[in-house]
């Protein structure tokens, strides 16, 4: 049986939520900016990232797109860049 675990900034702002099972990280993952902005959502499976992972920028537009296979970056990896 699973959990979902959450932690904050000291400003009780909203970290990172992440599920446990058996110990060990599984299910999806969330990272969030101090300032509540969604920062980084993927995967984990038996402890290890897995599957497709995205970072974004604190406006909301992607910054980074990509796959892990147990653990391991694979694959072709797309970064976005602001424009300035």
């Amino acid at each position: 049986m699973g959990w979902l675990s959450s932690y904050f900034y000291k400003s009780r702002t909203i970290y990172r939520k992440v599920n446990f099972e058996d110990g060990k990280l599984e299910g999806r993952s969330y990272e969030y900016y101090k300032t509540g902005e969604l920062k980084t959502i993927g995967n984990y499976k038996n402890g290890l990232r897995e599957g497709s992972w995205k970072t974004y920028y604190e406006n909301g537009k992607i910054k980074q797109r990509g796959r892990y296979k147990r653990g391991e970056k694979v694959g072709v990896w797309k970064t976005f860049y602001k424009n300035t």
